[in-house]
C-alpha cells in the first residue's frame, strides 16, 4: 500500500512551459489523495517560493531547501540551518569575491548581488528575482 507521494518540482511535476501542474497530474494527485496518500512537495526551495502551488492543490507536507527545512502542513518538524561560523566564512570569502550568492531561509530567498547567472536562473524557473541585501544579512538570520 502506497502511504506518501513525494513530488520534485521543477522539471518533474510542473509543466515546463506554464510552469504549473498539468492538469493531469493534478488529477492523478487528487486520485492519490482520494486513496488516503499523503503528498508532499520535495524541492531545493524554500517554503515561500512553493506558496504558488496553493493556488492548484495543498501539500500534506514540504521538504524544502534540499531538506534543510520540512514542514507538516505549515508546522515545522525539522530544520538545519548552517552553523554561524560556517556562514562567517561564506561572509568573508564574499567580501573579496565580487561574485553572486543567493541565500535560502524559512521566508524566502535574498542574494548580496543579481548579475546573469542569477537572471538566468530566476527566468528559467518563472520566478521573481529576489531582493538584494546586503553581504551582512547572512549574519542576522539562519540560511
Amino acid at each position: 500500500m502506497i502511504r506518501a507521494i513525494f513530488l520534485d518540482l521543477d522539471g518533474t511535476l510542473l509543466h515546463p512551459e506554464t510552469h504549473a501542474i498539468p492538469p493531469e497530474a493534478l488529477a492523478a494527485l487528487l486520485r492519490a489523495r482520494e486513496a488516503n496518500v499523503r503528498l508532499a512537495v520535495a524541492t531545493g526551495r524554500n517554503r515561500a517560493d512553493t506558496r504558488f502551488l496553493d493556488r492548484q492543490m495543498s501539500f500534506d507536507a514540504y521538504v524544502t531547501i534540499n531538506g534543510q527545512y520540512c514542514l507538516e502542513g505549515e508546522t515545522v518538524v525539522f530544520r538545519r540551518p548552517i552553523p554561524r561560523s560556517d556562514m562567517e566564512i561564506v561572509y568573508r570569502l564574499l567580501q573579496t569575491q565580487q561574485m553572486a550568492c543567493g541565500f535560502s531561509h524559512a521566508d524566502g530567498v535574498f542574494c548580496n548581488r543579481i548579475d546573469e547567472w542569477v537572471l538566468r536562473v530566476y527566468r528559467t524557473a518563472n520566478m521573481p528575482l529576489p531582493p538584494v541585501l546586503p553581504l551582512e544579512a547572512i549574519l542576522g538570520r539562519e540560511i
